[in-house]
């Protein structure tokens, strides 16, 4: 949705998004230019052919690598694990691979 810049109440940039977290719609503001970012990583997040999905197993020790997943991929669910970590199902692109190389995780579909 374009011109939020002309909404009431001050409506800000967002992404939204469907069940299986993929993005549906992006509000901004081509005049501003506020958004434009968003709906950037949208059309990329849409269109990318090199992304994969993988299921990763963190340790609590992992918090950093965890941080980096939510920066660099897609996390489409996550769950504590039962031993104090994370277990998170996420799209990544594969130019990020290399933040798994301390993960336990595997291929999904």
């Amino acid at each position: 949705f374009n011109k939020i810049d002309l909404l009431e109440g001050g409506v800000q940039p967002r992404i939204d998004r469907d069940e299986q977290g993929r993005p549906v719609r992006v509000w901004l503001s081509a005049q501003n230019e506020d958004g434009s970012e968003l709906l950037l990583h949208a059309l990329t997040e849409l269109f990318s052919v090199n992304t994969v999905n993988k299921l990763c197993h963190l340790q609590p020790s992992q918090g950093n690598i965890r941080a980096k997943l939510f920066e660099h991929a897609h996390i489409v669910r996550e769950a504590n694990n039962e031993h104090g970590g994370w277990d998170l199902e996420i799209e990544i692109d594969k130019k990020h691979l290399g933040l798994l190389e301390a993960v336990e995780s595997e291929d999904i579909s």
